[in-house]
């Protein structure tokens, strides 16, 4: 909390000369802008919501305890969650009677009036605007509404109109769009959300990298929906302030940024999907990644597989040119990361009525591949068009196609022919029937089940085996029906038969003594009083004594050749002490007297982080409901407390609460970006993470070797490749 006087030594929410109602500086907000998206929900909304100052009305009063607690409770509670209200869905009939320039401009030009007048007056729209906003198409294929000098007297006042309509940075944004923002018919978008199902997806963390106005997420199935947390990024300014104001408010992390400048998290998430800018150009990446310069639809596809989780899903409308280029360098580095589970192609003109364009286009479904799984090239190469796939009337019979649709000519929608696209003539797929029915058809031909969530279930395959007892320890020695085995994973092996009989003897006597000396180090730590300890300890004197007599002490060369496999052999070497010289031991302190007290877990505490070093050593991580149990305190009150003192932040990689030094620690830059990314409910972990960013190395501070970790074994081997 912001202070204009010297600083408190009060923590957060308890000094009395503090106002009940904070004030947070908007300078200093750095999610002012933001939706307040709680991605992951639960949890994750104690840290945002803490500093609010309101009371929470919801506590009942047999909530509060009845005995005074010390200074550091959090007097005003936090607001509980509230569900989520989705945004409402995408229809078709929004987007009705959107086919000619001039209807695409007039409506564009009014959503433009209708943003603006939301923004002037800091609301959300009503239904009636919001439809208009839908409306909205983007510039691809208007290029006469930025042509203020053209010849038609209509569109150059129409130029002008939409120039006195947006600041200069809006329209600078809007002309630069043109080559590349169109839009996909909502059909499309159905389908491919139908074979995300299909695959077996049913929500987690989706990206769509090229929202425009968020057809893709309106169109997305409520189902998947609520169990998703969305991020939509756009670089247009005037679209991404509608895809703003559509989602962001219903949950939608929303980016108006470049794709290749924002800073997102690797292997993060667990779909990405959208369609695709084409161009013949690249994007502004200086990075040395292997995609960097490829053309921007290929670009795309490059960095969402570097964001996508292994066995995540990359799904893009992408030009023809990703699957039909001559070099093979892009499809290369795709099968390298990616299965391709299935593409399709759409026929010429797909696209020819909401985004004005005849571009060829296939729909690709990769599936990011898991480490060590094998790697196809099936889909590599282009061979000639097979005659069911080539067109009656094409004259041209070495045309050539990617080699797997030449393999799957169903998933061809249409027929190949050869015409001109400006510039060349293109093996060019036409269609004369229905595109949606028949894209539906192939979307039932799709592979189902192919997608597993993050954290599947593994199933243990179940064997005839002897199993071994809880807690043994893997290579110790066992005797099971007087025959010696070890200890492997959850079973034992018999070893009895590849033993001689000396060998079989010591094992067994020496498995007594551990066993008996376990057991009354066992029970010391189970009671206070001695009660049964003598008689245990005679047991292991007994023992102990009796294989001291046959096979001398257990410190010999010989016994500990027969033992010294077993990880209890040092727990055996313990229980004497050896003279090397004399060849003679004396026993340890436990053959006679007690060597062990229980140590019992507090009941209670007074203070947070008294609960937090409590919770770490009896729990090994930070337990909430034991915390709470120990200050008899609610969940909330505690976490929210040693959240504000900085001692435990929520992780939003696994929605867990960590300690500060384990937070705070590791891939930070990682972390940092998973944080920003995850909403204004993390504030307080971007701000800590930032205090904690190493500096980058220079590159003459960087000395790459061969056989260094961070090399992938690929790059060395290609370098070992081209030199050799």
């Amino acid at each position: 909390m912001a202070r204009t006087t010297a600083p408190s030594l009060w923590l957060p929410g308890f000094d009395p000369d503090e106002p009940e109602t904070p004030d947070p500086s908007p300078e200093t907000d750095l999610f002012a802008d933001l939706p307040a998206t709680e991605p992951h929900g639960g949890a994750a909304a104690v840290v945002a919501t803490v500093s609010s100052g309101d009371e929470d009305d919801t506590t009942a009063p047999s909530e509060i305890p009845s005995t005074p607690r010390s200074s550091w409770r959090v007097i005003a509670g936090a607001k509980r969650d509230e569900p989520r209200a989705l945004w409402p869905t995408l229809h078709r009939e929004h987007l009705v009677g959107l086919s000619g320039v001039v209807t695409k401009f007039e409506a564009n030009l009014e959503a433009i009036r209708i943003l603006q007048d939301l923004e002037a007056g800091e609301r959300i729209p009503d239904a009636t605007e919001r439809k208009q906003l839908l409306r909205f198409t983007g510039w691809g294929g208007l290029p006469a509404a930025f042509n203020l000098e053209g010849d038609d007297q209509a569109w150059r006042r129409r130029a002008e109109a939409l120039q006195a309509q947006l600041p200069s940075e809006d329209y600078d944004s809007a002309r630069a769009s043109v080559n590349n923002s169109h839009y996909t018919e909502v059909h499309v978008i159905e389908a491919m959300w139908q074979a995300i199902e299909r695959f077996g997806f049913t929500g987690g963390r989706v990206l769509e990298p090229a929202a425009g106005v968020g057809h893709f997420l309106g169109a997305m199935p409520r189902a998947l929906a609520e169990r998703s947390s969305v991020t939509a990024v756009e670089i247009d300014q005037l679209s991404g302030r509608i895809l703003q104001t559509l989602y962001a408010p219903h949950g939608a992390d929303v980016r108006i940024v470049p794709f290749e400048k924002l800073a997102l998290p690797e292997n993060w998430f667990d779909l990405v999907i959208g369609n695709v800018p084409f161009g013949n150009y690249p994007v502004a990446d200086t990075s040395p990644k292997p995609y960097a310069r490829f053309r921007i639809h290929n670009y795309f596809f490059g960095r969402a597989l570097d964001l996508v989780r292994p066995g995540g899903l990359v799904c893009f409308i992408t030009s023809t040119g990703t699957m039909e280029a001559r070099a093979d360098a892009v499809r290369a580095l795709i099968a390298s990361q990616a299965v391709l589970l299935s593409a399709i192609r759409l026929r010429q003109g797909a696209f020819a009525g909401l985004a004005s364009t005849d571009v060829q286009t296939d729909i690709l479904f990769l599936r990011k591949r898991h480490p060590g799984e094998s790697v196809s090239g099936a889909w590599l190469e282009r061979v000639m068009v097979p005659d069911e796939l080539r067109h009656p009337r094409c004259p041209q019979k070495y045309l050539q196609i990617n080699a797997w649709y030449a393999r799957n000519p169903r998933f061809c929608i249409g027929r190949v022919t050869q015409e001109s696209n400006g510039y060349e003539e293109v093996p060019t797929v036409v269609f004369e029937g229905d595109l949606e029915p028949a894209l539906f058809e192939r979307i039932a031909l799709l592979p189902s089940g192919v997608y597993q969530s993050a954290k599947p279930v593994a199933l243990a395959a179940v064997r005839a085996t002897v199993p071994a007892e809880p807690g043994a320890r893997p290579g110790s020695y066992r005797v099971h029906h007087g025959r010696v085995h070890r200890v492997e994973g959850a079973e034992l092996v018999d070893l009895h038969d590849s033993l001689n009989a000396t060998q079989r003897a010591r094992i067994a006597g020496l498995c007594a003594i551990r066993d008996h000396a376990r057991a009354l180090l066992n029970a010391q730590l189970a009671q206070d009083g001695d009660e049964g300890l003598t008689h245990l300890r005679a047991m292991l004197n007994g023992t102990y004594d009796r294989y001291v007599a046959r096979h001398g002490c257990l410190s010999t060369r010989a016994n500990a050749l027969a033992f010294r496999r077993d990880p209890d052999y040092p727990l055996l070497l313990s229980l004497e002490h050896y003279d090397e010289e004399s060849d003679t031991a004396r026993k340890a302190a436990l053959f006679t007297q007690r060597t062990l007290r229980r140590v019992s877990a507090p009941t209670s505490v007074s203070e947070p982080a008294e609960a937090l070093a409590t919770s770490v050593q009896w729990r090994g991580r930070v337990d909430p409901a034991y915390m709470a149990r120990l200050l008899s305190a609610p969940e909330n009150e505690v976490l929210a407390a040693l959240s504000e003192a900085g001692q435990i932040f929520l992780d939003p990689a696994d929605n867990a609460w960590k300690t500060s030094d384990e937070y705070l620690s590791g891939n930070v830059k990682e972390k940092l970006k998973q944080a920003a990314l995850s909403g204004p409910a993390f504030r307080h972990n971007v701000e800590a993470l930032e205090h904690v960013q190493p500096e980058d190395l220079q590159p003459s501070a960087i000395e790459p070797r061969l056989g260094a970790v961070w090399i992938p074994a690929g790059d060395v081997e290609g370098f070992v490749h081209d030199v050799l």
